[in-house]
């Protein structure tokens, strides 16, 4: 897959970015954690295309994005009350940041941290199940219209296969050249497939409770 179309690909998560600045005045507070996540998202997909444009690494970028991400998707959680225990979530927040710092402090300054990316995929992973398992118990609204159905299913797909393409490349498993290409262009597709379905569950997005009661 060529620079461009991966460039075009990865700017589709965009699209929920403006949806969300669109209904944000709406949206019920308990999901503006994953809206910050996606315009951050979207402004690193932008500063990452002109900085790699111009022929340098992006890994000093994304590795501090890697951290605002594993944080706001925690708090995300916390609001869907996944994360029930306030203690452990600040414990678990606390952990994130010290293990990206220890990683970010010991490896070389062109390096992703790659540890820290599968550690908190797998984590991601992980808090997204228990959110599906709630909801499957608790929640009467049709799961396919449910926001944070969809956006759990999502993060089970995208942070997976992140998860695992990672381990792959630490452990020496690239393959040959069309192996890594095909690879990646597999990520950008899901990349794709799940920045759509975040802008579906934005518009998706329930509001917040005093403009029903004004209704």
């Amino acid at each position: 897959m060529d620079f461009v179309t991966n460039a075009f690909l990865s700017l589709t998560i965009g699209i929920g970015g403006v949806i969300g600045l669109l209904r944000f005045r709406k949206i019920d507070y308990r999901y503006h954690p994953f809206l910050f996540l996606v315009w951050s998202a979207s402004i690193q997909e932008i500063l990452s295309i002109i900085i790699l444009y111009r022929g340098y690494s992006n890994s000093v970028f994304y590795n501090v994005y890697s951290l605002a991400e594993a944080l706001l998707l925690c708090w995300q959680f916390r609001r869907w009350e996944v994360l029930k225990s306030k203690l452990f979530y600040r414990v678990l927040q606390a952990g994130l940041a010290l293990f990206w710092l220890v990683e970010w402090l010991t490896a070389s300054r062109n390096d992703f941290l790659s540890f820290f990316i599968i550690a908190y995929s797998f984590l991601v992973v992980l808090l997204s199940i228990t959110g599906v398992n709630q909801l499957l118990f608790q929640d009467t609204l049709p799961l396919y219209r449910n926001p944070v159905f969809l956006l759990c299913l999502c993060f089970i797909l995208y942070f997976g296969v992140s998860a695992l393409v990672e381990t792959f490349w630490m452990t020496g498993l690239k393959g040959s050249k069309v192996f890594r290409l095909n690879v990646y262009a597999l990520l950008c597709y899901i990349n794709l497939l799940t920045n759509l379905f975040f802008a579906l569950a934005i518009l998706w997005m329930p509001v917040r409770l005093h403009y029903i009661l004004q209704s």
